[in-house]
């Protein structure tokens, strides 16, 4: 709109200055007056026209007709310009007139800027001088606040000193809070509970007191009177750090029990009310290390290293005896241990766990249960029972470790907010705790076990049955059809432990998973490897038939149940060389039976639904229920935290479950696809041999040629024989186990379908043979003069009429046998086989052949 507007507005001008009439069509003055207007543009636009010469010419008439309109234009108004000075009269005399107004109220306003210049100074300098005196009182004042918390700290001290001096306790003031607390045990006198009390009570007032006055010296920290007091709030945090350790250990000892035996003490600590007093104070002191070590060495340590004593002399070892019931008790083991550990710890601790651990608590800066208790314990039980830690036994080293796992969500527990659960688990010592564990050790030792127990079964060179006790079909394979060889059933057996949750760690839930993928990949591999020798040695002995100049051998041709077992196919040694033969895993394929080889096939079906089934599902029980934390401890406690994170859990979730029913249904693809190929192969050999009876066709033609006989009314003999090997292997057991349907699409439909191309291949080549042998004899017979070929009466068809119609006779005989060997039976095989459809096309006779045939009383089966 913007152009249109200002094209419009150009044409106008320029119909002021130019009109048209001056101007060639392909020169417009108006596209001059456009604000963006480009002269190269509009010159490379132009020269598309006009020469460059000639637009050249254009433009300077053009600008000399401009020229002449414009010294037009300023004569038009030249008289009134020279006139101009004669019309303004007297101009300097008003242009003084109004100049004087103008400089006096310039005047005027420079005087009111320079007072009011002059006030703003003033009031400036009053304002600096206000805010260094209020500077000043600030600093004096926190002179003498500093100087007043800092005397009020003496006196309390003071007051600390008075007050040890009046106890009974056998030293003033000990530095050592353990000694202090195996010395109220021992023979020496402590103070009284309420003496203790009132004590901490100071503590916490003298500990508030000196975190106050830290806070005022870091304030003050550039003033001299500040920095000269720094040495002194050092000695007095010294001297309550030792004061403090001491109290806390005082009040954290356990009493002497009711009945004066040492040995039972009580459940509880001596004061709670004094120890949460001193933890406060510790708090309020920034010796949140000191408090934790004290906590920790009179209350847990003592704690823990009877409780470890008591379950050693119970008998149970660090290092456990494998087997398949030491892993589980070893686990209920240190089980039972751990959580002693914390019920005594609880029992103990209890009250000033709950106040470090409650949300928005003044002891948030102490971390008893990081500090003191876990660092305890995962030291402990590295110490006294290390065993518990070793990879070498894998039952027992995961039962250890669900059983850490289920104490530290017994942990988490006990927090109150979030963020006390994530403390827990950034902590040093929960970092410690998990190291010790090392699973990649765990399972790299059950990797060899289970990839090793399936490359032995499938390394044989021979093909075994499969143990009746192997126990391959119970627990999770409970619902699939058993296994008939020895190494699908090592591969289930595999599979299991590999999904097992006795086995499995959360840790490793992706490793496990891999594991699985390997496994299903390992076994593809050697059915492939079969297929591939089978096909080689098919090949092999082709090609020795082709250059002997006799028939190929069929490989594996199908035998009776009782000619060969399942066990006894190996015709070849591992390693061994010279390329006469596939050897090792591979070994006995080409020597098997065709039908028993569907052993493996009905095999490979079993595994694909294994892995589609109870291992995917075992898989997806084994992902977490929410969002993976930054750790496998992850407890319910994420549930109850994640806010705002459920739906982003729920995907993540989701993409999970995605993810592995996707790998796994790849993996059982492949085992399925080398099952199918092997299927595929021994189809081959049997279209082999039923493509020999096939070739039998060609008998048909001398049959009619030489004896003149009758138009056949039947099938040829050797039509029956075509399918026998067809119907001898879907007669085989391993082949009746396969579905009826599978068995239809694996072995039926295949077969029949390369035979009837090869039928009809045969038929076509055999029928044009013959019509261009006829067509040429009746050729040569009317260039001799003879009849031209013409039939007897009798006969009433020629040989090549007679010839396709017992072609097709057979044609329907096959058909029929095709119908009894359909699933469901009497299903039309013409829907189902294409080259079906192509043979019946080739061999279909004229409508007065078939008459005739039809008419015709003699004739017999041929061959």
């Amino acid at each position: 709109m913007a152009e249109e507007a200002a094209i419009v507005t150009a044409t106008s001008d320029s119909s002021l200055l130019l009109g048209r009439a001056g101007c060639p069509v392909w020169l417009n003055p108006e596209r001059f007056l456009i604000s963006d207007f480009n002269a190269d543009a509009c010159v490379a636009d132009l020269r598309r026209y006009v020469p460059l010469a000639t637009l050249q010419n254009e433009l300077s008439n053009y600008l000399a007709t401009l020229k002449t309109k414009l010294v037009e234009v300023i004569n038009e108004d030249y008289a009134d310009y020279v006139g101009l000075s004669g019309r303004l009269a007297n101009v300097e005399g008003s242009v003084v007139r109004m100049r004087k107004p103008l400089l006096e109220l310039r005047d005027k306003l420079h005087a009111v800027q320079e007072a009011v210049r002059s006030e703003l100074n003033s009031l400036n300098q009053g304002l600096r001088k206000r805010k260094e005196v209020a500077t000043q009182r600030a600093q004096l004042e926190l002179i003498l606040e500093v100087s007043h918390v800092a005397a009020k700290v003496d006196k309390l001290l003071e007051e600390l000193a008075a007050s040890d001096k009046t106890t009974s306790t056998a030293t003033a003031a000990p530095t050592s809070g353990v000694a202090a607390a195996m010395d109220i045990n021992g023979s020496g006198s402590g103070p009284s509970d309420a003496e203790l009390l009132a004590q901490c009570r100071l503590l916490e007032r003298v500990a508030a007191e000196v975190s106050r006055l830290a806070f005022l010296a870091n304030k003050g920290k550039d003033l001299a009177f500040v920095r000269s007091l720094e040495p002194r709030i050092t000695a007095h945090r010294a001297a309550l750090r030792g004061r403090l350790s001491t109290a806390l250990a005082l009040a954290l000892t356990p009493a002497p029990a009711a009945d004066g035996n040492s040995a039972s003490p009580s459940p509880g600590p001596r004061s709670t009310t004094a120890a949460l007093h001193a933890l406060h104070a510790a708090a309020d002191l920034g010796e949140a290390a000191t408090a934790e070590a004290v906590v920790r060495s009179v209350v847990v340590a003592p704690l823990v290293e009877r409780q470890v004593g008591e379950h050693k002399m119970q008998g149970h070892t660090s290092v456990p005896v494998g087997g398949a019931g030491s892993g589980s008790t070893s686990g209920n083991a240190l089980s039972a241990l751990l959580s002693g550990i914390l019920v005594a710890i609880r029992a103990q601790l209890g009250p000033l766990l709950d106040a470090s651990l409650a949300p928005g608590s003044a002891l948030r800066s102490i971390d008893l249960l990081s500090n003191a208790v876990l660092d305890e314990v995962q030291g402990a039980l590295a110490a006294a029972m290390p065993g518990v830690f070793s990879p070498g036994v894998p039952p027992a080293f995961h039962a250890n470790y669900l059983a850490t796992l289920a104490w530290l969500r017994q942990l988490e527990g006990m927090c109150a907010t979030r963020g006390s659960v994530e403390r827990l688990r950034a902590s040093a010592a929960y970092a410690s705790l998990m190291r010790r564990w090392n699973t990649s050790v765990y399972f790299s030792l059950l990797y060899q076990e289970i990839a090793g127990e399936l490359e032995d079964a499938l390394s044989s060179d021979k093909l075994e049955p499969a143990a009746g006790t192997s126990g391959s079909g119970a627990g999770l394979f409970a619902t699939l059809a058993p296994p008939q060889l020895a190494p699908t059933a090592a591969l289930l057996r595999c599979l299991r432990r590999a999904v097992s949750s006795d086995v499995v760690l959360p840790l490793l839930t992706d490793r496990f998973l891999r594991l699985a993928l390997q496994l299903a990949q390992r076994y593809a591999t050697w059915v492939s490897a079969a297929t591939t020798a089978r096909r080689e040695a098919a090949a092999a002995a082709a090609a020795g038939a082709v250059a002997g100049g006799g028939t190929a051998p069929v490989a594996g041709a199908v035998t009776p149940p009782t000619a060969q077992g399942a066990g006894s196919g190996g015709a070849g040694s591992p390693g061994s060389g010279g390329g006469a033969g596939p050897s090792g895993s591979a070994a006995w394929a080409p020597t098997l039976p065709a039908d028993e080889l569907f052993a493996v096939v009905s095999d490979t079906l079993v595994a694909r639904e294994a892995l589609l089934g109870p291992v995917t599902a075992a898989f997806l029980e084994l992902l977490p229920p929410t969002s993976t934390p930054s750790h496998p401890a992850a407890n319910d406690t994420d549930a109850a935290l994640n806010g705002d994170g459920g739906a982003v859990a729920e995907s993540a979730v989701d993409a999970a479950t995605t993810a592995v029913r996707g790998a796994l249904a790849e993996a059982a693809a492949a085992v399925q696809a080398s099952g199918h190929g092997l299927a595929a192969v021994v189809t081959e050999e049997v279209v082999e041999r039923c493509a020999a009876a096939v070739r039998q066709l060609k008998g048909i033609t001398a049959t009619y040629r030489v004896t003149s006989k009758a138009p056949p009314t039947r099938a040829s003999h050797y039509v029956f024989g075509v399918l026998m090997p067809l119907r001898q292997l879907l007669d085989a057991e391993p082949v009746k186990r396969l579905n009826p349907a599978l068995r239809q699409e694996l072995v039926t439909l295949p077969v029949a379908e390369s035979v009837c191309a090869r039928y009809a291949a045969l038929a076509e080549e055999l029928l044009v043979s013959v019509r261009k042998t006829e067509s040429s004899l009746k050729r040569l017979k009317k260039a001799k003069g003879g009849p031209g070929g013409e039939e007897e009466p009798a006969a009433g068809l020629s040989d090549s009429d007679k010839i396709t119609l017992q072609l097709h006779l057979d044609v329907e005989e096959l058909v029929v046998q095709l119908r009894q060997l359909m699933m469901p039976p009497d299903t039309a095989p013409e829907a189902l086989l294409p080259s079906l459809r192509r043979l019946k096309e080739v061999v279909a006779p004229a409508p007065r052949d078939a008459a005739i045939s039809g008419a015709a009383g003699g004739g017999g089966g041929l061959l």
